[in-house]
């Protein structure tokens, strides 16, 4: 059974969506963490030269990158151009 283009870029793009809120909240919860250490222990602290932050942030990054292809994607099945307006028959 062939599946629907549209169907198969719509869950991508929920996947990305969920997969960005995750890493988002993540985030969040990291820099309260790491604000919370700067509070209390100042420069005495020790501080992770891996900390979360980086991890979250490029996931974060990545789930944009993601969404924005999926988009192009998106626009190129539904014969539109990166703006989103109609292709003309010349750039074909």
């Amino acid at each position: 059974m062939i599946q629907d283009p549209y169907k198969k870029v719509w869950e991508a793009q929920l996947a990305a969506v969920r997969s960005m809120e995750v890493n988002i909240v993540n985030l969040k919860k990291s820099i309260q963490e790491l604000e919370s250490k700067i509070e209390h222990n100042k420069t005495e602290g020790n501080y992770s030269v891996n900390h979360d932050c980086l991890r979250y942030a490029t996931n974060v990054w990545h789930s944009c990158l993601r969404l924005h292809e999926l988009k192009k994607l998106k626009l190129e099945l539904e014969g539109k151009d990166e703006f989103g307006l109609p292709r003309s028959k010349q750039n074909e």
